[in-house]
């Protein structure tokens, strides 16, 4: 039962009781919204102190089995005087109470209250630290007529914090406990996770999920490999070729046809040493013979010994005086 009502409290003929006095409090001058009106039949139960007990070498709590019955009491009397409710967690609560005993025993409202409160947590409220007001009365009647008569309805919303969703831009109630929290549901995070994963190829420029890897740069492993490969020309032929980066030289050739047909050429055309036998060219310089006079079987002239200079002209020589100078000597 919910809307708008004047709070009253009647007794089992529907006339106003003369307990109603109770509610004659600030609350009271002006309508509230109701969510709920119930009567729980029988003597008020308080909430009894939790008990303890030795279960081997342990110790203990447990709540007894009255109070226990008393509160799902309560719960599923709400639930009948409010099908398809659902719970608010950002609203608040207050709670009326009256409790008519049928005996003259002593009891505590404020117990009789606390398990009201601890009856319709989880049903009527999330948390009963969402109740901002509470209000009780505790009277007397015939022991027939024993019962408890509680009225819920909604008091505001919480005063909270707000916080600005990192992923939707919308603002969210939080908390300040809350300092790591940047998102206002689970489905927000998970979007702004995805997004995070999404990157561009550098080879294609496709979008591509990365999953975990952040140094991930490629959609596909095709694109990784076209990345990494230039474009050549052969050398020798001239013709185009692609190569990786990190096979590139400062010669490069398409195949090692055309590798070989250069060695070839750069052997031909720059001697590394002369033939001691024709003057000829060699493609090393320790041979000492070029590959035709060691196929014609010529010998190699024995290697004379030059550590002198000539007197006359002062080149290397194996006497005091050069073959050339000793022969214009010898003319004169």
């Amino acid at each position: 039962m919910s809307g708008h009502e004047q709070l009253r409290v009647t007794d089992n003929n529907g006339l106003p009781h003369e307990t109603a006095v109770a509610w004659a409090l600030h609350r009271e001058q002006w309508p509230v919204d109701i969510i709920g009106r119930f009567t729980v039949e029988g003597e008020p139960v308080s909430k009894a102190r939790a008990r303890f007990t030795k279960r081997g070498s342990k110790t203990v709590a447990y709540t007894p089995e009255s109070v226990k019955q008393a509160e799902q009491a309560v719960a599923w009397r709400f639930r009948q005087a409010t099908p398809g409710y659902v719970i608010d967690p950002d609203a608040t609560y207050g709670v009326f109470a009256v409790f008519f005993a049928g005996t003259r025993q002593r009891r505590d409202v404020d117990n009789m209250l606390k398990l009201i409160c601890d009856g319709l947590n989880g049903v009527a409220w999330k948390d009963d630290a969402q109740v901002t007001e509470v209000s009780a009365r505790r009277g007397h009647d015939a022991p027939e007529n024993a019962r408890t008569e509680v009225l819920v309805y909604r008091v505001g919303m919480k005063q909270r914090p707000m916080a600005t969703c990192e992923q939707c831009r919308t603002e969210y109630p939080t908390y300040n406990s809350w300092k790591d929290r940047r998102f206002c549901t689970d489905e927000c995070h998970l979007a702004w996770r995805a997004a995070r994963r999404q990157a561009e190829c550098q080879h294609c420029g496709a979008t591509f999920d990365r999953g975990n890897d952040p140094r991930r740069k490629f959609c596909s492993r095709e694109c990784s490999s076209k990345s990494r490969t230039v474009r050549l020309t052969c050398e020798t032929c001239g013709a185009e070729f692609g190569r990786w980066q990190c096979h590139v030289r400062a010669k490069n050739y398409c195949s090692p046809k055309c590798r070989d047909a250069a060695l070839i050429q750069n052997r031909k055309g720059k001697p590394k040493g002369t033939c001691r036998v024709c003057g000829g060219g060699v493609s090393r310089p320790e041979y000492q013979r070029c590959n035709a006079c060691r196929l014609a079987g010529a010998k190699v002239p024995p290697i004379t010994d030059l550590s002198t200079r000539c007197q006359v002209c002062g080149e290397l020589a194996a006497d005091a005086v050069c073959e050339s100078c000793a022969q214009g000597g010898d003319a004169a």
